[in-house]
């Protein structure tokens, strides 16, 4: 399978599919890193691991980005710490090939600026008592595309946000293996 992987930072998820596919647990070839953050961990990652990488930033990024990946032959994007919104030129090169990791058990703590430490600090303070991972497939709306996997963990009483987003990225990145290991057969 070929893949892309759409970053903005350190693509912590990405990194543990490229060990898993070392690993052959599954078969995933990264193609390309694209950030839109020239600064990104994730593109220092890239070059060091033989994986061509590119910044694709600016008012017309998604034209810009789906014209790149056309180029690789990609069976799936994957967006791994992706910050900026998917338009219309990524959903329809790509419809039903945009796959996003996101940090709680949607429909629960989605939605537009939801993300990283503001879902996590959303289920402690609603007193959640389980929270987890949800991959599901891109659209038109934050995050409610198709559910692909889900994973969850037990919130502690004695957890705060910075244990749960502790917990949730080794989760998160152990169901974007078994999704993808899914997908591969």
């Amino acid at each position: 399978m070929n893949l892309a992987v759409m970053a903005s930072y350190n693509a912590s998820t990405a990194r543990a599919l490229f060990e898993a596919n070392k690993k052959g647990l599954i078969r995933v070839d990264i193609k390309i890193i694209i950030c839109n953050n020239k600064s990104a961990s994730a593109l220092e990652f890239a070059k060091d691991n033989g994986i061509d990488c590119a910044v694709i930033n600016g008012a017309n990024y998604d034209y810009e980005c789906a014209k790149v990946l056309k180029k690789y032959n990609i069976d799936y994007v994957f967006l791994s710490g992706y910050m900026k919104k998917i338009k219309a030129n990524m959903l329809n090169a790509f419809r039903d090939k945009i796959i996003n990791t996101h940090p709680s058990l949607l429909p629960k703590f989605g939605g537009e600026g939801m993300y990283g430490l503001r879902v996590h600090k959303a289920v402690i303070k609603a007193k959640e008592s389980i929270s987890g991972v949800t991959l599901h497939l891109v659209n038109e709306q934050y995050d409610k595309g198709e559910i692909l996997y889900q994973k969850s963990l037990r919130v502690n009483k004695d957890d705060d946000y910075k244990s749960l987003e502790k917990k949730i990225k080794e989760l998160e990145k152990n169901a974007c293996v078994k999704l993808f290991e899914k997908l591969c057969n």
